[in-house]
């Protein structure tokens, strides 16, 4: 489903969630219109995938990827990948994250999601 840079794919699309938690009209444009602001942040997702994001509050465990097929067809190639917004963890400094986010440090913080 995604091409052979998958990695840097998830990391981008790490960075945008961190971005969201930096700046609330980011967050707002993300949720709002996620998959232009992705392709925008330098994702490119092969041709019938399309990308959602749902926010979930504090406390609710999530898990960070869910890829499921656009329908119930078996021969469809189409899917919908749907990354869940967490909360911005209390334990994070913002400097850490703004430095990762403008690509000051290569260090990921420890929280963000990254399922591979």
């Amino acid at each position: 489903m995604l091409d052979s840079n998958w990695q840097e794919t998830l990391k981008v699309m790490a960075k945008a969630i961190a971005k969201g938690w930096l700046d609330d009209d980011f967050k707002t444009q993300l949720l709002r219109n996620t998959q232009k602001t992705f392709e925008q942040e330098g994702v490119e997702l092969p041709e019938g995938v399309t990308i959602e994001i749902e926010e979930v509050e504090e406390g609710i465990s999530t898990s960070c990827w869910i890829i499921k097929p656009k329908s119930n067809s078996l021969s469809s190639n189409k899917a919908v990948i749907t990354i869940q917004l967490p909360p911005k963890p209390a334990d994070i400094r913002h400097e850490d994250l703004t430095q990762w986010v403008e690509g000051k440090t290569a260090q990921q913080p420890r929280c963000l999601p990254n399922c591979c």
